[in-house]
């Protein structure tokens, strides 16, 4: 199950498994999301969703807790 929240100056958020995503791109059957933290602690973690936001898919792991 995720979480969506808005967030006014950087769109939309998606919380799955206590990581928060920032949408990075919107693709044609699916959405590919970047770590938050991606800035802060140069994590590489990407996630996959369909368009409904289901179908989580971890692409590629973060590099902090």
């Amino acid at each position: 199950m995720s979480n969506i929240v808005k967030v006014t100056e950087k769109g939309t958020k998606i919380i799955v498994g206590g990581y928060s995503y920032t949408l990075q791109h919107t693709l044609i059957k699916t959405k590919r999301w970047k770590c938050s933290n991606k800035t802060k602690n140069n994590c590489p973690g990407t996630l996959s969703t369909s368009w409904e936001l289901t179908n989580h898919v971890l692409q590629i792991e973060h590099n902090h807790e």
